[in-house]
């Protein structure tokens, strides 16, 4: 999910009229600790997998 908003934060800043929120987004998602060290956690990976 981060990669995916990180992507779409990205294409965003490219539009052709871009808005002041495409320009200079929130990025508190993407920079989430947390939400960073899921795709580590082997207990979270184990139940997402099962």
């Amino acid at each position: 999910l981060t990669r995916f908003a990180s992507k779409r934060l990205d294409e965003n800043k490219k539009k052709f009229y871009p808005t002041e929120d495409d320009l200079s987004p929130t990025t508190k998602f993407i920079d989430n600790q947390l939400i960073a060290t899921l795709p580590e956690n082997k207990d979270y990976l184990r139940k997402v997998n099962a």
